[in-house]
């Protein structure tokens, strides 16, 4: 009987441990399991991750592009506002003259001052003929002539146009690209004397052999020494 016994107590203390090693290794199982599913997820995660970093990229790199090409469209509009206002005056004295000479001819006809003919030296400093359409406008051209000189141009002298009485804005013209810095200077150099918006008008003169180099036209527009100069 004691026999008996003991040999069931043993089969089941076997059953226990086998049951125990049973559920070691479901554990372990399980384990490997969840660590396998875990692992899976932090691999798809981290490819999901690469995935929106990378689209991320190239979407700010797109936003750059966009921003780039922005910035410029912003900086060539505000070069176009400036030459349309430059070219504001040029278009108001065609319109002026149009209106006083109507005809079928609008092109403005090109007449060189009074000086040396062509062949001589190009003279050392910018040479500026000065052109008024009213008579009451000769003294400020005076006045502006001294500014001229004490700004390093030749004024060579003035004339009075009376056909150019339309006029209403003043014009710096100049017959060749090459001679457009001056022409520059020679603007900047009235609007710093108060004349009020000098307008340039490159004449496009590349082949005339009467347009000598480094020279330069003023024409005031009609009534602009109505108020002096500043001294």
């Amino acid at each position: 009987m004691a026999q008996d016994n003991l040999e069931l107590l043993r089969r089941l203390e076997t059953q226990q441990a086998t049951a125990r090693r049973h559920a070691v290794w479901i554990s372990w199982l399980s384990v490997l399991a969840a660590a396998i599913i875990l692992a899976v997820l932090i691999f798809a995660a981290d490819r999901h991750l690469e995935d929106a970093q990378a689209k991320k990229t190239e979407a700010l790199e797109k936003a750059a592009v966009e921003q780039n090409r922005v910035e410029q469209l912003k900086k060539e509009e505000a070069r176009l506002t400036g030459r349309i206002k430059q070219l504001q005056p040029l278009v108001e004295n065609y319109q002026a003259q149009v209106r006083a000479e109507p005809s079928p001819a609008t092109q403005r006809e090109v007449q060189f001052p009074l000086g040396p003919g062509p062949g001589v030296e190009v003279p050392a400093k910018p040479r500026v003929f000065l052109q008024i359409v009213t008579p009451e406008d000769r003294e400020y051209a005076k006045q502006m002539s001294q500014h001229l000189e004490e700004a390093g141009f030749e004024v060579l002298g003035i004339e009075y146009v009376e056909r150019a009485a339309a006029l209403k804005n003043t014009e710096v013209r100049y017959y060749k690209k090459t001679d457009e810095p001056d022409a520059v200077e020679l603007r900047d150099a009235l609007s710093a004397a108060g004349v009020k918006s000098p307008a340039l008008l490159y004449l496009g003169l590349e082949n005339n052999k009467k347009a000598r180099p480094k020279t330069y036209e003023v024409w005031f527009g009609a009534g602009v020494g109505s108020s002096p100069p500043p001294q």
